[in-house]
């Protein structure tokens, strides 16, 4: 049986460049040919930051800055010390 990680804290989080205003977010415990290290996308647009959680939504959330999408990818304790 395959234990459980904690979600990832803010150290954990790794952005990794794909394109000009794009970023892969991944977590940085897993090697990246581990199918668990893929969080979402960060996209950089006219209206802010849009973050997809790929573990939640395929669905894009708007956020006002970078820092506070990468956040969204945290549990909501880590989230809100992250962003404070």
């Amino acid at each position: 049986m395959e234990q459980e990680l904690p979600h990832p804290g803010f150290a954990d989080i790794r952005l990794n460049e794909v394109a000009e205003g794009h970023w892969r977010v991944t977590d940085r415990r897993f090697r990246a040919t581990n199918p668990r290290t893929l969080l979402g996308f960060i996209r950089q647009s006219d209206d802010g930051f849009e973050a997809t959680d790929v573990r939640r939504s395929d669905e894009p959330v708007v956020y006002p800055s970078r820092e506070a999408a990468v956040a969204a990818f945290l549990p909501m304790t880590s989230a809100a010390r992250a962003t404070s």
